[in-house]
């Protein structure tokens, strides 16, 4: 397909193949056109954005008269910054002609919940800068090609960069998370709409994208007053009362209350989330729609809770529980109802439903720790008008019993050269490791969390264990890890680094296994080191009862070998045990052991 922005010349023929191939609807404005028919004989046209071709087959919006003429204060959506780009069907885009600056009538007020920004009511949030729109350039015989793209916008491409949908499979209807979250913002509110007025709005608001002036007038529908507003996360968290949200996606969501540590919203007005006012943020474009404190307004409430949102945190049982303690702060009888919004959660009101001025109730949450995580959700719903509905929430971990990976550390490494391995430790979400230490002599231990790309999430940290610069030979210890966890203060990790030196005796000990009585045992020990021309044995030496080692002898291919004798004389029962230390002159290796061993028998 061709797009306008390509700027090709197209033949009449297949101009004609392609205004065929348009919608009926699109063809037939395109024909009946008064604007169409002045098109041909030009090179290029210069279209009004409300010209009839265009306006009445995409549905473009309608702008309002300049400000400046009219003599009213001007101001965009952005903070009084002046934007400016091109719209099709509703849908800002990047390709074309240079745009005109536009400006719009809109007031900046100071409101008595702050003085913050309230915006137009013509609110497109996909912009990210509120109402936007520009004059299009095209060339001859374009025009077809811009109908035929804009209306298979409306038709397809337009769901697809829709926010993302929740409820139904592939091959169904996906749902409208405009809609739902209206639906959502309209019971916590107290409002009383009927399922006929919620298919009204359904079938005047069927399209998949929706700005929040569909909203807002969908509102409208079922009793709803709404004000469109640009807030930051800590302003509209302040204002405590729940609100549509417009998210960078294109998505929308219900945010229902928060705090300085959480923030709890309805994913596409269903599902119940909680994150961290940070994360919230990073989601948050900056766009709401607030009730009309004028015509919602139903007083300070009288149901008080103490808390709407538990941290159960590392959760070792199979079940967590959470009490909500409440009080009747007006001077009416309140009923309370309360249901699960969750599988697996079990919820009583005690002492019961009724609840006199003045007296106070609890709401007893108790759920199915399910997967690593997870929320429990309640909703209590009161004859109080001013918190018809409530939540109440809960969050966990399923705690993790600690444990490391590998249980025991072995390995060799060769004198000068460094080696590594990593040791993984396993725990729940809220573990920490206040103190990591090494008692082998020849390694070094430092800790770290490792990447998503690493390890399981069970995984919560990696300990590097490196070799140091240590003599050679065996050493042994265990590498000391502190951790948080009550049931598991202390994990120990034995640990043995054979460290071979240039210098290599074979065999590494002269064992003579048993030996008969006044009979002379001997054993070879052949010392060398390869890659030191210059290597030479200075001296031997032997340790032990029993012992004697010949001279050492030097030969051709440079290594030494070494005679260990048994003497003769030894008593029947005797355990022999020695060694030899052969001097070198490699420096770090002067003395290099071989341990002797045997048995003389009865």
């Amino acid at each position: 397909m061709t797009f306008p922005w390509e700027r090709v010349s197209l033949t009449r023929s297949r101009a004609a193949r392609m205004r065929s191939a348009a919608p009926l609807s699109v063809r037939r404005h395109v024909s009946r056109s008064s604007q169409w028919r002045r098109l041909r004989g030009r090179s290029a046209l210069r279209l009004p954005l409300r010209s009839r071709a265009l306006t009445d087959g995409l549905d473009l919006p309608t702008l309002a008269p300049s400000a400046e003429r009219q003599g009213e204060p001007t101001g965009s959506l952005a903070c009084d910054q002046e934007v400016t780009t091109q719209m099709i069907h509703d849908r800002p885009s990047e390709w074309g002609s240079p745009a005109l600056p536009l400006r719009f009538p809109g007031t900046q007020i100071e409101n008595p919940r702050g003085g913050f920004r309230r915006l137009p009511v013509a609110v497109h949030p996909e912009t990210h800068a509120g109402l936007r729109s520009a004059l299009v350039t095209c060339r001859r015989w374009t025009l077809v090609v811009l109908c035929i793209a804009a209306a298979g916008a409306a038709a397809g491409t337009a769901s697809q960069s829709a926010a993302p949908r929740h409820g139904g499979t592939e091959g169904t209807r996906p749902q409208n998370c405009g809609l739902s979250s209206l639906r959502a913002l309209h019971a916590i509110s107290g409002g009383t709409a009927l399922s006929a007025d919620w298919t009204r709005v359904g079938r005047a608001f069927s399209r998949t994208v929706l700005t929040l002036t569909d909203l807002r007038e969908a509102g409208l529908l079922v009793g709803l007053s709404l004000e469109g507003w640009r807030l930051t996360t800590e302003e509209l968290v302040g204002l405590h009362t729940p609100a549509i949200v417009h998210f960078q996606n294109a998505h929308y969501s219900v945010l229902v209350d928060g705090d300085q540590d959480w923030v709890r919203w309805l994913d596409g007005g269903v599902e119940m989330r909680v994150s961290s006012a940070m994360e919230f943020s990073e989601l948050f474009s900056g766009y709401c729609l607030l009730p009309d404190t004028a015509t919602t307004s139903a007083g300070h409430p009288s149901l008080w809770f103490s808390n709407v949102h538990g941290q159960a945190g590392a959760v070792r049982g199979s079940t967590v529980c959470q009490t909500f303690g409440c009080e009747n702060r007006g001077a009416k009888t309140i009923h309370i109802r309360a249901e699960p919004c969750s599988s697996g959660l079990r919820v009583a009101v005690v002492p019961g439903p009724t609840l006199r001025a003045g007296g106070k109730a609890a709401v007893r949450l108790e759920g199915e720790v399910r997967g690593a995580s997870g929320i429990h959700v309640a909703k209590v719903m009161t004859d109080d008008p001013a918190t018809p509905v409530r939540y109440l929430t809960i969050a966990y971990q399923r705690s993790v019993a600690v444990s490391a990976l590998p249980r025991k550390l072995s390995g060799t490494c060769q004198r000068g050269a460094s080696r590594q391995w990593t040791i993984w430790v396993r725990g729940s979400h809220d573990l920490h490791l206040p103190h990591v230490a090494s008692g082998n002599p020849a390694l070094s231990v430092s800790v770290r969390t490792p990447s998503q790309d690493e390890a399981p999430p069970e995984v919560r940290y990696a300990i590097d264990v490196a070799t140091l610069p240590v003599p050679p030979g065996l050493h042994r210890g265990d590498l000391l890890v502190k951790t948080s966890d009550p049931a598991t203060p202390l994990l120990r990790i034995p640990s043995d680094t054979a460290v071979r030196g240039f210098v290599r005796a074979v065999p590494r000990q002269a064992f003579f296994g048993f030996v008969r009585p006044g009979e002379l045992a001997r054993l070879r020990i052949v010392v060398a080191a390869p890659g030191i021309a210059d290597f030479t044995v200075t001296g031997v030496r032997a340790e032990g009862t029993g012992i004697r080692v010949a001279e050492p002898e030097h030969r051709p291919d440079g290594s030494f070998v070494c005679v260990v004798e048994l003497l003769p004389n030894l008593t029947p029962g005797t355990p022999v045990d020695g060694a030899i230390t052969v001097a070198t002159n490699v420096d770090g290796e002067e003395a290099v052991v071989v341990p002797v061993a045997g048995y003389v028998a009865d």
